[in-house]
């Protein structure tokens, strides 16, 4: 039986996917990518953070309220405010977008005169389709352009956001943290908005749970390790908002020490195999060298494993 129907068929009889697919994983049986794997994690399971988020609108729109809340007691929008450029601003692992909407809700009333650019990367087609239609009722005055990508290589060019933002997209990469940040931290222009279960403080009861799940125990470890970025606040977020306490989560924010002040417009993509500038052309992106990556339903779809030769185009 093929993987893709034996997911199908796991999931449709009630099985935990993220447990069968570590056990998929450590058979070796199958020739896939630990992305691969986060990728049919989650695609399977689209459309049940939509229903989740509507159950638990105001707890959900509160934690976002609170996080967009601590970065204006930094100063942080006033940052923004202040500037002259366009304020570009990227949600790594959008999901379905139901953090991020809350998000954005909450920025744009702190700055309702803001020219902003925004962005949402994830790695699965499934979630980006509901992400803009959600996004389509929640947000109509939010134009967000989504695109397929990869945390651990992100295909954004360097200094490119003003801000990124991660909510529980870091969490199953386990292995992975140092990988991740540095990628972060490239792509950004000036500060980074961590919003993830932290495993070095969480309860023994939510370490045992991550292990279990393969989660992350050492993204504070390795920003804590880091010397190219200062953080700037490091805060539990109240239990009540998380709605489970086998998965508090802690906010970080952190500032870039050598902050590049420059505004490089909305040509942010890159080739993730060789770093170069993406061009769109009908249908598709290309790179100066001749890599292309197609372009499903509008979404750039820009994974190294995607992409193919095409020198005539150059």
């Amino acid at each position: 039986m093929g993987i893709y129907k034996y997911i199908k068929d796991s999931y449709q009889n009630g099985e935990n996917i993220n447990l069968l697919l570590n056990k998929i994983k450590d058979n070796k049986s199958e020739n896939l990518s630990e992305s691969d794997f986060i990728n049919l994690s989650y695609d399977i399971q689209a459309g049940s953070y939509i229903k989740n988020h509507f159950v638990n609108y105001e707890r959900k729109n509160n934690y976002m309220k609170f996080v967009v809340n601590e970065l204006n007691k930094l100063h942080i929008l006033k940052d923004f405010d202040d500037q002259d450029s366009c304020f570009n601003c990227c949600d790594l692992g959008t999901g379905e977008a139901t953090n991020f909407s809350s998000f954005l809700r909450h920025l744009i009333t702190k700055l309702p005169n803001k020219k902003m650019r925004i962005y949402g990367m994830d790695i699965s087609l499934s979630r980006l389709e509901l992400a803009k239609k959600f996004l389509s009722i929640e947000s109509k005055k939010t134009n967000v352009k989504f695109f397929i990508g990869d945390m651990k290589n992100i295909p954004i060019k360097n200094n490119s956001m003003d801000l990124v933002l991660t909510v529980h997209s870091i969490e199953p990469n386990r292995s992975y943290e140092k990988n991740i940040l540095d990628e972060i931290i490239r792509i950004s222009k000036k500060y980074i908005t961590i919003v993830e279960p932290i495993y070095e403080t969480s309860s023994k009861s939510q370490k045992s749970r991550m292990d279990k799940f393969n989660y992350i125990n050492r993204l504070r470890t390795e920003i804590l390790n880091r010397n190219d970025i200062q953080v700037l606040l490091e805060k539990k977020i109240p239990l009540e908002l998380c709605g489970n306490e086998l998965n508090a989560t802690t906010l970080f924010v952190l500032k870039k020490n050598d902050v590049i002040n420059i505004d490089i417009g909305d040509k942010i993509f890159m080739c993730p195999i060789e770093q170069t500038n993406l061009h769109n052309r009908n249908g598709y992106w290309i790179s100066d060298n001749g890599c292309c990556y197609p372009e499903i339903n509008n979404f750039p779809i820009l994974r190294s494993k995607f992409s193919q030769p095409y020198y005539h185009d150059i």
